[in-house]
């Protein structure tokens, strides 16, 4: 599941910056067409407002410019600095998918549940993310999360304003369902990182009636395509080689290099579970060799280098083979222990202090020796003295600089992170199953000491009291 479509749908679609015909053209995949005319409104002598700059951003993103959607993006911000809970949630959906097109799968999760979790996030921005985390959970092999995420797409997209978004729904299970039937091919038993975890997933037994309809017209509708055709290929039937070469064609001419790429491997990994070793060489020069820009932390990477291993082993060349089949099962290990790891963000777990700040979102949106003011902050979250001059101290700058560049990344004051985290971990002990449950001792723990300061941050930051949040955890 690759993500540049369906966010290039999304996201594009539901945009306040794009007029009707606008919104057919990136429907129909015409993003060169499209980029010029917003290209053309950032050029003009009225400058742009915050929703036109995002659309041209997300647009960068979507042609692998990625230094250049980032700065579009914080210039976007600046204008919407006053309307403080759009600038936190919007900040955090940027960073959210900059993370996600650069295969940063733990910073992309965190990012997204933090919108997904956000009461005063905007449905649309909601329904995005949700699509944002069903996308991050297959790259990293949750494959039943995966599929709880694209439920919740389905059950928002009635409520979308757009209507693309049932379209898009049903595609994204479509496709969910046809990766993991194609990737669980006999033909495919020594990729083990995918074989796993296919053969390991209960999906009920009623689905594939319920989602056989196609989706009418637009790009979508040929992606969805495209992956019923790799599966047929990967049971053995090559009737649909013809539409899957034509399907890759069509993409390398979106202007989306890494979609294109990603579709061949793909196509080559279905035809050697189908038995097609020359379609599957044939795929595999196209792709090319992946270059010092591809990012390298998403699951291409596995595949690129089984095809590597498993094209020499069927040609009786054990050498060469072994050789790639080796780099194969480190980077599987790898990933499998990447995967445990972020299990951890799928459910609730006590508060540790050992909590890096390397993944997660406000991480991810703050810029150079910022993230070191953010983690010298988490590490002493615990000393009720921590202020904003010792935060600033410690990365050499004025506190009024820290102020603003917290303020302009993540649309909050450094006093106001320092209470909402202090929030966040009391909240954390207080639903763990082995918490004392002593209200005011677990906020020692993390510096508050006065009863007030705690009731007052508490019922800001969750909406009920600690004693509230202890009664229905034990429900």
């Amino acid at each position: 599941m690759h993500t540049h479509l369906y966010f290039a749908v999304a996201a594009l679609t539901a945009s306040p910056a794009l007029s009707p015909s606008q919104v057919r053209l990136a429907w129909q995949g015409e993003f060169h067409a499209l980029e010029r005319q917003l290209a053309a409104r950032m050029d003009a002598d009225v400058p742009a407002g915050p929703d036109t700059q995002r659309a041209y951003a997300d647009m960068q993103w979507l042609f692998g410019r990625y230094e250049e959607a980032e700065q579009l993006h914080r210039d976007a911000l600046k204008a919407l600095a006053d309307e403080r809970d759009y600038f936190r949630v919007l900040s955090c959906r940027n960073a959210a998918w900059q993370a996600l097109f650069l295969q940063r799968n733990g910073a992309a999760l965190a990012c997204f549940r933090r919108v997904v979790e956000d009461e005063r996030a905007q449905p649309a921005l909601q329904r995005e993310a949700w699509l944002g985390l069903a996308l991050v959970m297959f790259q990293l092999g949750h494959l039943e999360a995966a599929w709880d995420c694209a439920e919740r797409v389905e059950a928002m997209a009635g409520e979308a304003a757009e209507g693309v978004w049932p379209a898009l729904a049903a595609v994204l299970q479509q496709e969910l369902l046809a990766q993991v039937r194609w990737r669980g091919a006999e033909g495919l038993v020594d990729h083990v990182f995918w074989r796993h975890l296919v053969t390991e997933l209960r999906l009920p037994a009623d689905l594939e009636p319920s989602l056989s309809s196609p989706v009418d017209g637009g790009a979508l509708a040929r992606h969805g395509a495209f992956q019923q055709h790799l599966r047929t290929l990967a049971e053995g039937g090559q009737h649909g080689l013809a539409a899957l070469h034509d399907t890759v064609q069509w993409a390398a001419g979106l202007g989306m290099p890494e979609y294109a790429r990603f579709l061949r491997l793909d196509l080559a990994v279905a035809a050697l579970a189908g038995g097609a070793p020359d379609v599957a060489r044939q795929a595999l020069e196209s792709f090319g060799e992946p270059g010092v820009s591809m990012p390298r932390g998403g699951h291409w990477l596995l595949d690129y280098l089984f095809c590597q291993a498993e094209l020499p082993r069927r040609q009786g060349r054990r050498t060469e083979a072994d050789a790639h089949y080796r780099r194969y099962c480190l980077l599987a290990m790898k990933r499998t222990r990447e995967q445990a790891m972020t299990m951890n963000t799928l459910v609730p777990l006590p508060a540790r202090r050992e909590q890096v700040a390397a993944a997660d979102d406000i991480s991810a949106r703050l810029v150079g020796k910022y993230r070191r003011a953010y983690a010298y902050l988490v590490e002493h979250l615990d000393q009720p003295d921590l202020s904003v001059k010792e935060v600033a101290a410690h990365i050499g700058v004025t506190e009024r600089a820290l102020q603003l560049a917290m303020r302009s990344s993540i649309g909050i004051s450094p006093t106001q992170l320092i209470r909402r985290l202090r929030m966040e971990r009391i909240h954390s002990e207080l639903l763990s199953e082995g918490s004392s449950k002593n209200v005011l001792a677990i906020a020692a723990k993390w510096g508050v000491r006065h009863r007030s300061t705690l009731a007052n941050a508490y019922r800001r930051e969750f909406n009920e009291s600690p004693t509230d949040t202890i009664m229905r955890s034990a429900a």
